[in-house]
């Protein structure tokens, strides 16, 4: 018969993935993501407390691990409020890639949000708004009727209470004619 068609078969270093932002933060772990690369059977991940990864700056078990052939790894035991950074090499068995560019994540409290206007008034309701905070997965509502939020002063279920990850939130229960604070 004749020949059949002709495979090829590369034994060279695949191509360096392109590392992406992270996610699934919390104060000690976040999700380290990247593209998949074509051949590539593993990744190999690097987490720094340096962007240069200089020797000994790597994070205890993560220093060149393979973390076979997924493009999200949650990278865990890590101290709160300081700064990281990852990248990752592809490998297809013969060879590894080039590193991906580097990706600078921080495990930090997120800046407090700006408080704006309330709205959509009713005589015993109002929506508390604010700005949305880079970083933030969820935001506290405390909604008072004094303006130093002293003991005793808190509206009923609104003493830091999580309204989950949106800018507005509309309070209820109110008292007509009646001045409302509030903060997030």
């Amino acid at each position: 018969s004749l020949y059949s068609n002709t495979i090829n078969i590369s034994t060279s270093a695949p191509v360096a993935p392109t590392a992406t932002v992270a996610s699934n933060f919390t104060c000690t772990s976040f999700n380290a993501n990247w593209g998949a690369v074509s051949g590539a059977n593993a990744y190999y991940l690097e987490v720094s407390t340096s962007a240069s990864f200089g020797a000994g700056r790597c994070v205890t078990g993560y220093h060149n691990i393979d973390v076979k052939n997924v493009t999200t790894y949650n990278i865990t035991g890590l101290t709160s409020s300081a700064t990281y950074y990852y990248r990752v090499r592809a490998g297809n068995g013969c060879d590894t890639s080039q590193y991906s560019n580097t990706i600078k994540v921080s495990t930090s409290a997120p800046v407090a949000p700006t408080a704006a206007a309330a709205s959509n008034f009713t005589y015993t309701s109002m929506s508390a708004n604010w700005g949305a905070v880079t970083g933030a997965t969820a935001y506290y509502l405390e909604v008072s009727t004094s303006a130093s939020f002293g003991a005793g002063t808190f509206v009923t279920g609104y003493n830091n209470i999580d309204v989950n990850n949106v800018t507005t939130y509309n309070v209820t229960g109110l008292t007509s004619s009646t001045v409302y604070y509030y903060r997030v």
